[in-house]
């Protein structure tokens, strides 16, 4: 696709003033797509998983294995580890560690938290068994039975799940499990299970990891406009400089349907050419290194708020705060890829990078 880095202002409000006039739903997210000097495309890979061998060979068989490994129903994205940290975040050469680490901003103290490995992964056990996602290696069928026996009883006078009696009941249960003897065991193996898939979803098949390859997306929050949506969400998924989207021209709407619920989404697009790689690269990776240190999360599931239910001191773990922290780590890792990579990207951005490329193309197309 041709540069657009030296259109005309008026062939950018020719375009905007069209596309408002289109009688489409109003925009409910926001999609950006960036293209380099040297005609790459550049992506993040998110903290969701990839399950389509069209997109990463080998990501089925991984999902596969995934599933297996619980009864019934399984978390729908792979629960992940935190990210290895090193203890001394002045020293890298300093051994890593897996422990969550809570910078002070997220507390309701002076001082950070620590959540062990154990706390950690034991959170997450609550969470699958609000979700009712059982374990193989945790629990036998029977306990399964049982649970989902109390879980059925846990609903509103509507039919629905009750949520908050649901989670209430699991924060009981795994405390009860916490006292037992064979408590290490379960424990254990769990936190074996989340290593193993946390492992196998970062390497995928060696071009590329088994997570969701994406252009900067995301949900138009209360009270904003699409376009103060659509610059946070760039500066914080790309790590973008707020100077750097300057002149990014509007593309319209773009729809998208959930393969999840059936539902129709509406994005508004946004587009922009004549990146630095390199010096984006460095950009992102100081910005990645920087976010690290202070909070290694990186899990698609919030489970952090029930920290607090495991040990007196985690409940000064503010979960508003953590939610900020985990927005802000929704990408892994950003690359620059080529037309030839381009269906690496999950569904909706493959959507997003079409419209983009067909209305580029049209406003190059009729240049004046």
């Amino acid at each position: 696709m041709a540069s657009i880095s030296t259109f005309h202002q008026h062939e950018q409000k020719q375009y905007t003033s069209a596309s408002a006039a289109a009688s489409l739903p109003k925009p409910r997210g926001i999609g950006f797509v960036a293209q380099s000097t040297r005609g790459n495309w550049l992506t993040t890979y998110g903290d969701r998983t990839e399950k389509d061998d069209a997109k990463a060979h080998g990501a089925a068989k991984c999902w596969s294995d995934w599933k297996k490994r619980f009864w019934v129903e399984c978390p729908h994205n792979v629960i992940t580890l935190p990210e290895g940290r090193p203890l001394n975040p002045e020293d890298p050469a300093s051994n890593v560690s897996l422990d969550l680490y809570v910078p002070a901003g997220a507390t309701d103290g002076e001082d950070p938290i620590i959540v062990t490995l154990e706390d950690y992964c034991a959170a997450a056990l609550i969470k699958c068994i609000a979700e009712g996602w059982f374990a193989t290696g945790v629990f036998t069928s029977e306990e399964v039975s049982a649970l989902q026996t109390e879980l059925s009883t846990k609903i509103k006078p509507t039919g629905k799940k009750d949520k908050r009696a649901r989670e209430t009941y699991a924060i009981e249960h795994v405390n009860i499990l916490r006292t037992q003897s064979d408590w290490p065991r379960r424990i254990c193996s769990f936190v074996e299970l989340l290593s193993e898939f946390t492992q196998r979803i970062n390497l995928g098949d060696g071009q590329r990891p088994y997570r969701l390859c994406e252009v900067a997306v995301g949900g138009i929050k209360k009270g904003e406009t699409p376009k103060q949506t659509f610059e946070a969400e760039v500066i914080q998924e790309f790590k973008f400089e707020r100077a750097d989207l300057n002149g990014a021209i509007y593309c319209g709407l773009s729809q998208y349907i959930s393969p999840r619920n059936n539902k129709m989404s509406t994005t508004a697009t946004w587009f922009k050419d004549g990146f630095d790689e390199r010096a984006h690269r460095t950009l992102y990776d100081t910005s990645k290194r920087a976010l690290l240190n202070e909070c290694n999360w990186s899990c698609p599931m919030g489970f952090y708020k029930f920290f607090g239910e495991l040990r007196d001191e985690y409940r000064r773990i503010k979960a508003s705060e953590m939610d900020k922290l985990k927005e802000n780590r929704e990408t892994t890792t950003a690359q620059w890829i080529s037309d030839q990579q381009l269906g690496w990207l999950d569904t909706k951005s493959t959507l997003i990078m079409a419209h983009v490329q067909k209305t580029v193309g049209h406003i190059v197309s009729h240049r004046v």
